[in-house]
């Protein structure tokens, strides 16, 4: 059990509050302290805050938990149903923080939603090479049964009889590239707005009895009086800027697939003589038809 070291030793720095503690080899081991004063970020606080810390600044009259063994880890521990169990750890060696919910779901919230929780919102002038990966979320299930398995889920709402007034409107998600500032800069890659991808191991067998799709569109929706089209995509016309760019193409289908009845895109001219079936879409606000046919390409 560590010992605990005369508060009187860390006077400067504190109030009459907090405690340190000390290794079985006497040295101090892990600190709290209040700071009565300011302290500016990146600076040492003795016996506190060692070598050359990054840190964050420190107001008048906040508590500091230090730890300042090298590699020492630190845990927050607490007891449910005669059990201690581990809801925060600070890998000291690995300069890692990991957060747990042992039994329940983990919640994270602000008081009201015009304030977000941000997850990694900073800008990284290191990195060089590898993904930069903003958060990254990859459960796995590793027992057999009739769960379902999602890498995440998120869903907009709106309360019972609350209207959204002007130009209010609910979306479910938002993702974007933004390319920022006037300089040039190449981009030796692509830029994509979303990829999905659909992917196994090599020479996979196993069976599935549903669907492979890489993008399902569901609608299950009761309306009063709908103004605008109801469509299952929409695509807007680019906006004008200064060196804008517009689409050259609806859709870049890379290569070919099949021929005759397995056909699902050629680029060969093909006749089918048996018209069945149209698809409505609509061009700058006009209704308009392409004809389907069912009879196989030839």
């Amino acid at each position: 059990m560590a010992a605990k070291v005369p508060f009187r030793r860390f006077r400067s720095h504190i109030k009459a509050t907090g405690f340190a503690t000390e290794s079985a080899a006497g040295t101090i081991a892990s600190i709290q302290v209040n700071r009565t004063t300011t302290l500016a970020a990146n600076t040492a606080l003795t016996g506190v805050l060692i070598g050359t810390p990054v840190t964050t600044a420190v107001a008048a009259d906040s508590h500091i938990v230090s730890n300042i063994v090298a590699s020492g880890d630190i845990m927050v521990a607490a007891n449910r149903g005669g059990n201690s169990e581990e809801y925060l750890f600070v890998d000291s060696s690995a300069g890692q923080l990991k957060l747990k919910s042992p039994a329940d779901h983990m919640l994270l919230s602000t008081a009201l939603l015009n304030k977000t929780i941000r997850l990694n919102n900073i800008t990284d002038s290191t990195t060089a090479s590898g993904d930069l990966i903003g958060f990254q979320s990859k459960p796995r299930t590793g027992v057999a049964g009739t769960q379902s398995v999602y890498g995440c889920q998120i869903s907009a709402q709106i309360s019972d009889g609350i209207a959204l007034t002007g130009s209010g409107s609910i979306v479910g998600g938002h993702i974007d590239v933004y390319v920022r500032g006037t300089a040039a800069g190449t981009i030796a890659g692509d830029v994509r707005g979303l990829q999905i991808e659909l992917t196994t191991d090599d020479a996979g067998t196993r069976n599935i009895s549903g669907y492979v799709t890489a993008l399902r569109i569901r609608k299950a929706f009761s309306a009063g009086t709908v103004t605008g089209v109801q469509s299952a995509i929409r695509v807007e016309v680019p906006e004008t800027q200064t060196n804008s760019e517009t689409y050259t193409g609806l859709f870049d289908l890379t290569g070919t697939i099949g021929s005759g009845t397995t056909a699902v895109w050629l680029d060969t001219g093909v006749t089918s003589a048996t018209a069945a079936g149209v698809l409505g879409l609509y061009v700058n606000g006009n209704k308009r038809y392409i004809n389907l046919f069912s009879g196989t390409p030839a």
